[in-house]
């Protein structure tokens, strides 16, 4: 076998193992409207959402606020500091 063949199939392997070693980011079978819902599952979207779904944060943290986790507003502020710094400082928007 050629090097570079093994080379490939080296970081390949090491990728794949990386890659499941970090499991699933994000849980899509969770529902936001789900009637069973409790406030646990709730405030772990809403802190997983700060780095896998950014686009989610605002909805799963209110979400979570609303059921009683106060906590939730942290991630919360973080989401509107951001957008706030975005918005009157243009050198940081890319």
């Amino acid at each position: 076998m050629s090097p570079s063949l093994v080379l490939f199939i080296i970081l390949f392997a090491l990728y794949t193992h990386i890659a499941m070693a970090a499991g699933p980011r994000w849980d899509h079978s969770i529902k936001i409207d789900d009637p069973e819902l409790t406030v646990e599952v709730a405030a772990q979207q809403c802190h997983k959402s700060l780095i896998n779904a950014p686009e989610l944060l605002e909805a799963w943290c209110e979400k979570a606020y609303e059921m009683g986790y106060w906590s939730a507003l942290v991630p919360i502020s973080l989401l509107y500091r951001h957008k706030y710094i975005a918005c009157i400082c243009p050198c940081t928007q890319s």
